[in-house]
């Protein structure tokens, strides 16, 4: 089964990742005001393939299906209540 789930976006002020030099990053989102708000913040690792990112004390490692200069993809599996999910991410480079 397949479930496809697109995000909301806003082309004025649109939603966005930035992972800085110094591994840490923060997830920056806009309301229907454009009101930015820092969703998440941590740090992260790359590494063979693999972004892990640390948000309070919790590490998630996610895989990188697709790296170019303009696309990220990352691909993050795992169980719930028996199902196995596979969740894409796509990124692209503004």
């Amino acid at each position: 089964m397949v479930d496809t789930e697109t995000a909301v976006h806003i082309a004025s002020c649109p939603n966005y990742v930035e992972f800085k030099s110094d591994n840490t990053f923060q997830s920056i989102l806009y309301d229907s005001d454009c009101t930015m708000s820092i969703d998440e913040q941590g740090t992260y690792t790359y590494q063979n393939n693999t972004i892990s990112t640390t948000i309070g004390g919790f590490t998630e490692n996610l895989s990188v299906s697709l790296l170019s200069a303009t696309v990220l993809q990352i691909t993050d599996t795992y169980i719930e209540s028996g199902v196995t999910v596979k969740e894409v991410t796509y990124f692209q480079r503004l």
